[in-house]
């Protein structure tokens, strides 16, 4: 159960600090996710349930019932989890050079044009250009988290995080 805790901490909790490695290794990882999951998403509704629902007889419910809770939790629980993960990360990153994630310049445009990569999702008559370019100004400041240098020893958020490959005492 502690094991779990910990990975769940390391993962997805808002204490503490992470370094530059992990956080640049990690981020690379949370950028293309949304589209990954868009695109199994789109793949799993084209594939699966529109073939499946014509030929399903209605009493097939328990397969009616796995198509759907797969997607529900594509469209819905796993951006929950991506949107956790990114912004754990983002204000983990922020303590590491002692600042606040709501005062730190780049958590807050980060998540400015977080909210405007989804407004075209939802809004028909805004371009989708934009979502592609609040996107990439959204990396690139994510990115750029990764290359400002911590505080060398403790702060106000704890000590700093070792790196993996040296030993922990």
């Amino acid at each position: 159960m502690n094991t779990l805790k910990t990975i769940w901490n390391f993962f997805f909790g808002f204490k503490g600090r992470i370094n530059q490695y992990y956080y640049l290794i990690l981020i690379l990882f949370t950028i293309p996710l949304p589209y990954i999951i868009h695109v199994l998403s789109i793949t799993w509704d084209y594939v699966f349930y529109n073939t499946w629902t014509v030929s399903i007889s209605p009493s097939d419910w328990l397969l009616n019932i796995v198509i759907t809770t797969i997607m529900l939790f594509m469209f819905l629980i796993a951006p929950i989890f991506w949107i956790l993960f990114k912004y754990s990360l983002l204000v983990r990153r922020s303590h590491d050079f002692n600042g606040e994630a709501k005062s730190t310049p780049h958590i807050m445009l980060i998540a400015f044009t977080d909210i405007l990569t989804i407004l075209p999702l939802f809004i028909a008559k805004l371009p989708f250009n934009l979502h592609i370019s609040a996107w990439l100004i959204s990396s690139v400041l994510a990115i750029s988290l990764a290359f400002i240098k911590g505080d060398e020893g403790d702060n106000n958020f704890g000590s700093p995080q070792l790196p993996f490959w040296k030993s922990q005492k």
